[in-house]
């Protein structure tokens, strides 16, 4: 079949590349090269290609712990690879392979078989990976059958794949400011949307004169008397908790209510119980203590606030799905660091693997587009029920919502919040309405101190695991999880800040725009 110089029993190695060994090698590189410059062009817009919801997937592969040292999207590095190889493998039409040549060509395809492998493992099948690896590995198997130097010759593809490494760096360079500007772009059309006319917050005039008119009326049932101790706030109090600290003054008349330390359906403490967490709270810090009096539940008219922070919670919420356990939960969309995006969950819905599938843009199809993105779980904590999921994204993705800035975890301010997720068994979307009434401090059987949660006005505001509760600027104060396997109940923001700076990850959310209560 090949014009042989000698045998192979004798040492003799073919002279040169056949022709049908030539014109295969080149057909394989041709469909890889192809398939590269496809999805590189994907990525700055320029194509759209049919049924790509997971031609990502090999991005996502890089999301592990050494996903930041390979910081532009693969696809770059798979143009700057086969276009070295199509070249190299050009120039060896009339002569033996070199050994650095051959050695590159097999450490690639042992890169291709991963990715096919990983693709596999997780039952996501993109027909480009899948094409660009197989071709690859077709290539291996024509370069294995090829003469080869005896002699470790210096191939020009080598230099051609570090100049071809050296333009994709460029590309993505220019790809980098492309995104920069549209986030740019994104965050300016969020503060727009965010941004409160001198009416937006005048909402506590008509919540007083609700509770002077009924207090009775909207009063919350309380399950056990146990008390909620809370730290009187280190700085003079906003015009708008001043007004609403005196709503809750004229509605308690000066009497001081005790909330419950059960929130939702969660089993009431002893009253023995309560006082033990109490002192055990108290002997840790000495300033000054106060009990947070009763608010009610109402409900404002201001739909114009309700209208802007829907739109924008809506658009940065995702849904996030477990295969690995079956289960489905909310994602907050934190932070877009390119290339990586941040998603804060719940430990609950990660729980028991390290890979989940991300869909963004599922809650406001009109604005954005849903997309399906392959996460790694980078940071999980059991004890507050929190995770942090990272994955890569090519296109333009919503604006994050920015974590509220540092309180006073002690402090109970109340004030209206909004609940926001995806619940039952279709994922409908819930946009529920709630008073902040208290924050109480549970200590997990994992955890080694305290916790602080929210207790609303409106156990039903409370659903799927991941929710966003958010204030009337848009900014997150609380994320729905589970703890001890008991109700699903907010963790405080200041939990979600001290979990973010433990991971090393307090820079990701925290140079957003932040509002401090």
């Amino acid at each position: 079949m090949f014009a042989m110089q000698r045998n192979s029993r004798s040492g003799i190695l073919p002279a040169e590349i056949s022709i049908a060994q030539f014109s295969a090698g080149m057909l394989f590189l041709a469909v890889c090269l192809g398939v590269s410059l496809l999805l590189v062009l994907q990525t700055f817009g320029v194509v759209e290609l049919p049924n790509s919801g997971t031609a990502y997937f090999c991005d996502g592969v890089l999301n592990g712990p050494y996903g930041p040292f390979a910081n532009w999207p693969i696809s770059f590095l798979s143009l700057a690879y086969f276009t070295g190889i199509t070249v190299g493998w050009i120039l060896a039409i009339d002569k033996p392979l070199s050994y650095l040549f051959c050695t590159v060509v097999r450490i690639g395809a042992l890169a291709s078989v991963w990715f096919l492998w990983t693709q596999y493992s997780d039952s996501s099948f993109c027909v480009y990976c899948a094409a660009l690896h197989g071709f690859n590995i077709a290539f291996w198997f024509v370069v294995e059958r090829s003469p080869r130097s005896t002699v470790a010759i210096y191939s020009p593809a080598i230099g051609v794949l570090v100049g071809a490494l050296v333009i994709t760096a460029m590309l993505q360079v220019v790809l980098s400011e492309q995104r920069s500007t549209a986030m740019e772009k994104t965050a300016k059309e969020h503060l727009l949307a965010n941004d409160p006319s001198p009416n937006s917050f005048d909402v506590t005039k008509e919540t007083r004169g609700v509770l002077e008119s009924n207090p009775q009326e909207n009063q919350v049932p309380q399950r056990t008397s146990s008390r909620i101790a809370t730290k009187k706030p280190a700085v003079p109090p906003s015009p708008a908790k001043q007004s609403t600290s005196e709503a809750n003054r004229e509605n308690s008349n000066g009497v001081e209510s005790h909330q419950s330390l059960a929130m939702g359906n969660q089993s009431p403490t002893t009253n023995n119980d309560a006082e033990s967490n109490l002192t055990e709270q108290s002997s840790r810090d000495d300033d000054e203590w106060s009990f947070a009096a009763n608010i009610s539940h109402a409900r404002t008219d201001d739909f114009a606030i309700a209208a802007s922070v829907r739109k924008t919670v809506r658009n940065g919420m995702v849904r996030v799905f477990n295969k690995q356990s079956e289960l489905s939960g909310n994602g907050v969309l934190i932070a877009v660091r390119k290339p990586f995006a941040y998603i804060l969950t719940s430990a609950s819905v990660v729980d028991g693997t390290k890979r989940v599938s991300v869909l963004t843009g599922a809650s406001d199809a009109s604005s954005h587009q849903s997309e399906k993105h392959y996460a790694t779980v980078v940071a999980k904590s059991n004890a507050n029920g929190l995770a942090i999921l990272r994955f890569m994204s090519r296109s333009t993705l919503p604006a994050a919502i920015p974590v509220a800035g540092q309180w006073n975890s002690t402090d109970a301010p109340q004030m209206q919040a909004f609940a926001t997720g995806h619940d039952g068994p279709n994922n409908s979307t819930y946009e529920n309405e709630a008073w902040t009434r208290a924050v109480v401090r549970v200590k997990p059987s994992e955890a080694d101190s305290f916790i602080d949660t929210w207790q609303l006005s409106s156990a039903s505001s409370t659903k799927g695991y991941g929710g966003a509760l958010t204030d009337q600027q848009g900014n997150l104060i609380g994320l729905a999880t589970r703890i001890d396997g008991e109700d699903i109940a907010y963790v405080h923001t200041d939990e979600i800040r001290r979990f973010l700076e433990k991971n090393g990850l307090n820079d990701i959310a925290f140079d957003t725009v932040n509002a401090t209560p």
